[in-house]
């Protein structure tokens, strides 16, 4: 009995610790859209909950330390590399994604400005179809999502309607999509790194809590 105690408590503590983080990518799923557009994939969600889950541990660790006067030099220095990483991994994951949204928003610009050259049509009317467009065509950083191009062909449906434009959406709709290949390949691995690095961190967590747990 004395032994299994331990390991029912580590076992509840893991499992609750997996209900948030359940909880946390579910939120992140309904309503990232809000913050990312749905561009991001979950990973800056992952990430800041690995950060809270390493912080707060690492905050009991060191106070236990503290109360008892046995400091672990090997601990401090993986929880300073670890803060250092996660820092570095969400500016990196950030500017991505900054900088994919902004050329997301030129390229509505440009192919607008394309049309404007050819068609005569008031002022006010292109300004509310760029504002509309940047506001509304989400990135699309992996593979063609359908509801995404769905949108972006009611869109152009709606820039052929108040202009008298001949094109075609759903063909054209493709020219709304990023055409710099660079830019599109940092987004993509700013993304994959963050959720990469959260997913993992998270796991080394669980893994260290339990270890540490063990009789």
């Amino acid at each position: 009995m004395p032994n299994f105690m331990p390991n029912l408590t580590s076992i509840v503590a893991m499992l609750l610790s997996l209900v948030v983080l359940g909880v946390v990518v579910t939120i992140d799923f309904f309503y990232r859209r809000e913050l990312y557009n749905r561009s991001d994939p979950i990973s800056l969600s992952l990430l800041g909950y690995s950060f809270l889950l390493v912080l707060s541990d690492a905050g009991i660790n060191m106070l236990r330390q503290i109360r008892t006067h046995q400091f672990d030099g090997f601990f401090l220095t993986a929880a300073v590399i670890y803060l250092g990483s996660v820092f570095g991994v969400f500016q990196f994951a950030k500017g991505a994604h900054r900088s994919f949204r902004q050329a997301q928003e030129k390229q509505v610009r440009d192919y607008l400005a394309v049309l404007q050259r050819t068609i005569t049509a008031p002022s006010a009317v292109w300004r509310a179809l760029e504002e509309l467009g940047t506001g509304t065509i989400e990135p699309d950083v992996f593979v063609k999502n359908q509801s995404k191009e769905n949108r972006r062909v009611e869109y152009l449906r709606l820039v052929a309607e108040l202009t008298n434009a001949s094109i075609t959406p759903e063909v054209d709709q493709e020219n709304l999509l990023v055409q710099d290949k660079k830019i599109r390949k940092v987004a993509r691995a700013g993304y994959i790194i963050a959720f990469l690095f959260g997913l993992l961190s998270t796991m080394f967590f669980f893994y260290v809590r339990w270890h540490i747990a063990q009789p």
